[in-house]
């Protein structure tokens, strides 16, 4: 067994982009089963290493694969993606809460109760989350869609392609008038 300090962090990189190859082409559900079934062959001490070092001090690597998931630049926190642009509307805000649930913390889709939270914690009120997903998915060219429904009322909603380029784009805008 070789020590982490002998590791080649190209062939890392290498294996890294080898396996978002494979699970890019899955739906959620195999995708979930790849990955457990990668976890438990492969995964000694997977729970102790993310705990010492990916959470508490992502590497370069990590941080890596995270931007170019998202495309966009590296952000810890939903606070600090906020910062880097002007939300001028409850539909920008709308937008940019559910850019970070989905790529950030990796859900497939998000509510419209965790788009309120996630602004609410961070002092930014919408009067009617529900109005402004709907103006995204109204949109021309549409930002958001409707992805499904949690328990007989509540709507899933999924950003399209069109809407994280557009976040992106305004992040990258940000970044640029510094």
């Amino acid at each position: 067994m070789t020590d982490d300090a002998d590791a080649d962090p190209a062939d890392e990189l290498d294996a890294m982009n080898t396996v978002a190859s494979a699970l890019r082409a899955l739906t959620p559900s195999p995708r979930e089963r790849v990955l457990a079934w990668a976890v438990a062959k492969f995964g000694d001490g997977l729970a102790k290493y993310t705990a010492d070092h990916q959470m508490l001090n992502p590497g370069p690597l990590t941080q890596m694969a995270r931007a170019e998931s998202t495309g966009s630049a590296e952000y810890g926190s939903f606070a600090e993606l906020i910062e880097a642009t002007e939300l001028r509307s409850n539909s920008d805000r709308a937008l940019f809460a559910g850019f970070w649930l989905q790529e950030y913390e990796a859900d497939d889709s998000f509510d419209g109760r965790s788009v309120n939270k996630l602004l609410k914690e961070h002092g930014i009120d919408v009067s009617n989350v529900t109005n402004a997903l709907s103006s995204l998915i109204n949109s021309k060219p549409r930002l958001a869609m409707q992805a499904g429904k949690k328990g007989k009322f509540e709507k899933l909603y999924r950003l399209t392609t069109e809407g994280k380029k557009q976040v992106r784009q305004r992040l990258n805008e940000g970044s640029t008038d510094d």
